[in-house]
């Protein structure tokens, strides 16, 4: 703890105060537009039900301090067979912060990932489509995008940002998982891994990954693939506690634990939750705004120096 006091004296001096503490909402009010219904066109691959999405964006409603729009838009993919509001909680801290997020709930359960990969691109002309003075009108920068997602919703992140670099600055994935038993490599499902290992130059993307290995998150198909093909200046946080299921929230604000499917932790869900809005949103505000870190170093540190989590910038 003596290091830990250290540092803190050290951040204090260099100006602390004047930082930001990302483990709290930030200064935007937030508005999410959920009535957006779309049917996709056959060029992407979708059939029948699969066509069929609802479009949710969650972004700011102004604030004292809260960013001019119009906003950085962060897609996010929900895990296999979840609901974007179980990630309702990632998307309400961000909007606070200043950024748009885009979510969907197919109809169909099962899409393929290359499929669903698909999906973005005719989704972002139905919201650029929107007309004028519709709640989304001007609201969102089209010319900073990004992806994140949680296990299979985190490998569709990683798929978009390899196949678009141009178009998406960066990611941040949480607990991704890539090709398993249950969706074994192939034309329907490609690797994310290679995909990323493909890129030239490397892309710089924030990391979270679940300490309690399980059936939903094999070690073979885990996190440290994704980290091994991360450019230099990623984020890497491991929270050895965490199971696969904990970053998902069913009831928003309720933490209603969920059967150890995937394994049983030792850090409660809400804490893991907490660890992971926090980190996620400093990823993004250090990468688009170049925000000060001082405080988010000083929070980090001091989990870490606790054993709540693991941190690594890469090199």
């Amino acid at each position: 703890m003596a290091r830990l006091a250290g540092v803190l004296l050290l951040l204090a001096g260099l100006g602390l105060a004047a930082a930001t503490d990302y483990t709290t909402n930030g200064p935007c009010a937030m508005a999410r537009v959920d009535k957006l219904v779309t049917v996709l066109p056959s060029s992407t691959g979708c059939r029948l039900n699969e066509c069929l999405l609802k479009v949710i964006v969650t972004l700011p409603s102004g604030g004292d301090g809260c960013p001019a729009g119009p906003y950085p838009v962060v897609w996010f993919f929900s895990g296999f067979s979840s609901r974007a509001g179980f990630y309702s909680y990632l998307a309400n801290r961000l909007a606070s912060y200043g950024y748009a997020v885009v979510q969907y709930n197919p109809t169909a359960l099962i899409i393929t990932d290359a499929v669903e990969t698909t999906f973005v691109a005719a989704i972002r002309t139905f919201l650029q489509g929107q007309p004028a003075g519709s709640p989304l009108d001007g609201k969102l920068d089209w010319s900073r995008e990004a992806t994140a997602g949680h296990s299979r919703g985190g490998k569709l992140a990683a798929l978009q940002l390899a196949a678009a670099p141009a178009e998406f600055e960066t990611a941040f994935l949480i607990d991704p998982i890539d090709n398993t038993m249950f969706s074994p490599e192939g034309p329907d499902y490609p690797s994310a891994v290679k995909a990323l290992a493909a890129l030239d130059p490397k892309k710089a993307f924030g990391l979270i990954g679940a300490g309690v290995p399980s059936a939903c998150n094999p070690p073979e198909a885990n996190y440290t693939g994704f980290w091994a093909e991360a450019a230099p200046g990623s984020w890497f946080e491991f929270i050895p506690g965490a199971t696969h299921a904990d970053f998902i929230n069913i009831v928003p604000g309720a933490n209603i634990p969920l059967p150890p499917v995937c394994g049983k932790g030792t850090t409660p869900a809400e804490e893991v939750q907490q660890l992971t809005a926090t980190t996620m949103t400093a990823w993004f505000e250090s990468f688009f705004r170049g925000a000060s870190m001082l405080e988010f170093d000083a929070w980090i540190l001091f989990k870490v120096e606790a054993d709540v989590v693991g941190y690594e910038v890469k090199q």
